[in-house]
Order: structure tokens, then sequence, then C-alpha cells
């Protein structure tokens, strides 16, 4: 279990505060036709992703338990996000049915 304390230990409040109003309310993703492992995010935010101008991918094990992390540190990246708030923003967030059926969501709790 994450350590609140000791990782707002390395966080200014000011920092903190500076970044979560970046977080996204969903990401989207779909999996590659030529890899199940391979995910190509598609929507973070409101902002839907032209795949031809700006393709973000990551892989994930084979039995996907590693997914919301890896899904969720390509959104971050995207979104200049530090490395050292990602795991304490990354459980806000888990796998949501998407009512377009062809897309897979993470979305904001």
């Amino acid at each position: 279990m994450l350590n609140l304390a000791k990782l707002l230990g390395r966080v200014s409040p000011d920092e903190y505060g500076a970044y979560r109003h970046k977080l996204p309310a969903r990401v989207g993703f779909a999996v590659s036709k030529d890899d199940p492992t391979t995910l190509v995010i598609t929507q973070v935010g409101d902002e839907i992703l032209d795949t031809d101008k700006t393709l973000i991918m990551t892989q994930v094990r084979r039995d996907n338990s590693d997914a919301v992390h890896q899904i969720m540190d390509a959104a971050f990246t995207y979104l200049d996000i530090p490395e050292k708030l990602r795991p304490f923003y990354e459980k806000d967030y888990s796998l949501s049915e998407s009512p377009k059926k062809q897309s897979n969501v993470l979305v904001k709790a």
C-alpha cells in the first residue's frame, strides 16, 4: 500500500495542487489488431487523439495485470505529470464499460 505521508514528503503541497487539475476524467484506449499486448491511447480527457498525428502506445503483460498502470503512465507522460506524483494519482482510475463497445475506457473515480 502506498504511504501517503512518505510520498507527500517528497512533493510540496503547491506541486501536488499544480498538477491535480491536469488529471483527465477518462482515458480511452484500443487493443492493437496485430498484438494483444499493445494498447493505443485514443483519448485523454475530452481530447480524442488523431492517431495519425499523435501516437501513444504502451505494452502490457499477456494477463493484463499491469494494464491500468501502463495506460496511465502513458497518459501521464503525454500530460507532463511528474513521475513522483504518478503513483498517487494512478490509484484513482479503474476500467469502465464504455457505451461504445468498440472502445475501452479508464475512468477517474
